[in-house]
């Protein structure tokens, strides 16, 4: 069992606070057709905590789910909804308990959770958006959960779209600042709440419903553990729920829940959010980057002109590749592997940091295609992955290479999927368009940039420190990508060559205020998990259209210097859709066809010191050695001499040119045989071979003096021995 029974009656609390309703005939009404599919990310963590005397520890569940919901009949009124889960994770205070793909451990209840969670629910729903019947897929899981409610709950709530949300919409007519409140609903064993809903927001397409507690609501639910009755009172009850208009589908939700459960004079606090989103919107919640703009708009980060990183942190054009640079990267290193784990590559991978993308953003993609050898679709329609974004299509983290399959496997055959020679994307993206740069000094208010819209308003300026407000009439998200940098300057006009520099948003700003009145700049640093929990709960429970907001940047001078003035280097940006092939790349793997390319980077070379390697660039092919009698060569493979070329991605090395290298390899403690193939363009190629340096262990076995790299082979450098030694064997 996850949890005590004691706290079993407080989740079914949850499970229907808000409802499902749709615009038709100046009402809101659930009315979707027979045949409708919508798939849909569905989340809800729950925190809670013993007091008086209660016992127990801390505890946090997390449940994850991608559902698919369909609709299959529609009669008078009612529409019968088949969900089931597509993927699920359950997590014990960030421990795995089951995946899709993981069955738990010892664990018949979580089993049954799991079983429930595939199988799915079939649910009846009427026009009102409220559940009038629902009954589990599996009867034998059913079974085996018998009398633990909360695990019940959880999965009902972790697959149902609409069991959360049953507002019982009222016959009136659609307008804003319309309001019912609703009394508390018992349903098939789950406890709702008084509430009372708002149409807050509606648009051509979209009506938005905030909702809160009506006043305490409380319930009381039989508890099979022997401890009698439990008494669950709701301290406090928010959301809000985003409909289609014209159909009544979800598509985001959230509810915050604080609750506080009583047992015999004890107590436990519980926190609960679920949240829910339904695949292909935009603008998509990108809850990743939320918490990692939140995580450094806490404190004041250090920066020197001195830094390695300075220049492409701070000047334009941004970054050590231009876009068109770091796009053609991707589209070099963009490969397929399949759906399942070989040798550690799965569905779509390119090299992130070889790619060096640093002000690009990624969507989800418009569409998918699968391809066969001949070029012809495997399937005519494949449905993209909502999940897709929660990869690392935007990640830029040194060595990470982020593996995805952009597209749902759901009602493909094996036959099928092994079949899929190319996958091809269209993939929408928000890259940089026109460069601004302004100078702002003390004088300054408000200065706009162009004709973009965007203005730059200094909210505070003290010789110590300059805070400035970005803005423009549409807002910024909080998951904003913007190339913007100001940089503080001395008064000859030179950036400061040491300052400190903090970038956020002002929806964090409050809750940033609160922790910087507690803690110092120094003491901030070690809450930023803290502080970007409490900020993505924040935004999460959001309304989309309350989510926007100004961009925050504040600078600050060291003690003993002084900002005379800001330079702001801003870049406008731009929405275009590109499309990307990726070729199957398995064969590769195992000594066949080489597709695509692969290149060194720094991850696969940090810990070593190969002079022929230059880290800075990854070309080195000018860098000298320090080892005495050898010199440094490069060669262009040819039909014969020390390095022949076998074929475009492999060589082979003369016997003499084999011992130098291996002499080298041991006398300087080189991992891996020091020899370095370049493609046309000077970019260092990864071996395929192992025992080459830069190889990935598990690589291809070695075949003789011959050496096999992830590209076609331009040219190789490597070291040569100018005079034997006496007394060493090579």
């Amino acid at each position: 069992m996850l949890m005590r029974a004691s706290v079993a009656a407080l989740l079914l609390f949850f499970v229907g606070l808000a409802g499902c309703s749709h615009f038709q005939s100046e009402r809101l009404s659930f009315s979707p057709r027979p045949g409708d599919v919508r798939y849909f990310h569905v989340s809800e963590s729950m925190l809670f905590w013993a007091t008086d005397g209660f016992p127990g520890t801390e505890v946090e569940y997390n449940l994850s789910s991608l559902v698919k919901a369909e609709v299959t009949t529609v009669d008078d009124g009612i529409a019968e909804l088949n969900s089931r889960s597509l993927s699920s994770l359950l997590l014990k205070n960030g421990h795995i308990l089951f995946t899709t793909d993981k069955d738990p451990a010892f664990s018949e209840s979580l089993m049954a959770m799991k079983d429930l969670l595939t199988s799915g629910v079939v649910e009846r729903i009427d026009d009102h958006g409220q559940v009038v019947q629902a009954r589990f897929g599996n009867q034998d899981a059913v079974a085996k959960l018998d009398g633990m409610v909360h695990e019940t709950a959880l999965v009902r709530r972790g697959l149902s779209i609409m069991a959360a949300w049953q507002p019982r919409m009222p016959q009136q007519s659609l307008k804003i600042g319309m309001a019912w409140q609703v009394p508390p609903l018992v349903e098939g064993g789950l406890e709702l709440p008084e509430l009372r809903y708002e149409v807050s927001h509606l648009d051509e397409d979209t009506v938005t419903l905030k909702f809160q507690s009506a006043g305490i609501g409380s319930g009381v639910v039989a508890d099979d553990s022997g401890r009698g009755f439990q008494e669950v009172r709701a301290e406090r009850v928010k959301g809000y729920l985003e409909l289609e208009r014209h159909s009544g589908w979800p598509r985001r939700a959230s509810i915050v829940a604080h609750r506080k459960l009583g047992n015999d004079g004890d107590t436990a606090w519980v926190s609960s959010q679920m949240s829910l989103e339904q695949g292909g919107l935009k603008p998509s919640s990108n809850r990743n980057l939320v918490h990692s703009n939140a995580a450094f708009a806490l404190y004041h980060d250090r920066t020197r002109m001195s830094d390695p990183w300075f220049e492409s942190e701070y000047l334009p054009p941004f970054g050590e590749r231009t876009v068109e640079e770091s796009f053609d990267r991707l589209a070099r290193t963009l490969l397929w592997f399949g759906t399942d784990v070989v040798d550690q590559q799965l569905g779509l991978s390119f090299q992130v940091s070889a790619s060096g993308f640093s002000s690009v953003l990624f969507h989800l993609p418009e569409a998918v295609r699968l391809l066969d050898s001949g070029g012809k679709p495997v399937v005519d329609e494949v449905a993209v992955d909502p999940r897709f974004l929660m990869g690392s299509w935007y990640s830029v983290a040194d060595g990470i290479d982020p593996p995805l399959v952009p597209f749902l496997t759901d009602g493909l055959s094996q036959a099928q999927l092994d079949s899929i020679d190319r996958v091809e994307v269209d993939l929408p993206v928000t890259v940089p368009d026109q460069l601004h740069t302004l100078r702002l000094s003390a004088g300054d208010s408000v200065k706009p940039v162009g004709d973009s819209g965007i203005t730059i308003a200094v909210d505070e300026w003290a010789p110590e420190q300059v805070i400035l407000r970005v803005t423009r009439p549409e807002g910024y998200l909080p998951d904003a990508f913007p190339l913007i940098k100001p940089l503080p300057l001395t008064g000859e006009g030179e950036p400061l060559p040491l300052f400190y520099t903090r970038e956020s948003h002002s929806l964090f700003e409050p809750l940033r205020a609160k922790m910087a009145a507690e803690f110092t700049e120094q003491e901030l640093m070690w809450k930023q998990s803290e502080f970007a929990g409490e900020v993505l709960l924040l935004i999460e429970g959001l309304p989309m259209a309350e989510r926007y907001g100004d961009l925050i940047y504040s600078l600050k001078a060291p003690a003993g210097e002084s900002i005379e003035a800001i330079e702001v280097n801003l870049y406008t940006t731009r929405d275009e859709v590109r499309t990307f092939s990726a070729a199957k790349a398995l064969s590769t793997l195992n000594g066949g066809k080489v597709v695509g390319e692969r290149f060194l980077t720094y991850s696969d070379v940090r810990d070593v010191e190969f002079a022929p390697l230059n880290l800075s660039d990854l070309t080195g092919q000018d860098a000298a050695v320090d080892w005495p009698n050898v010199v440094m060569t490069t060669a262009v493979p040819a039909e014969s001499g020390e390095v022949r070329q076998v074929d475009a991605n492999t060589v082979e090395v003369s016997e003499a040119l084999f011992r130098d290298l291996e002499w080298v390899r041991a006398t300087q403690k080189v991992v891996g045989l020091p020899l370095v193939a370049y493609s046309e363009d000077g970019s260092a190629l990864k071996p395929l071979t192992d025992g080459v340096f830069g190889a990935v262990d598990g690589g291809l076995a070695p075949d003789g003096r011959k050496f096999r790299f992830w590209g076609e082979v331009a040219r190789v450098r490597y070291p040569k021995r100018m005079m034997d030694e006496p007394g060493r064997a090579p």
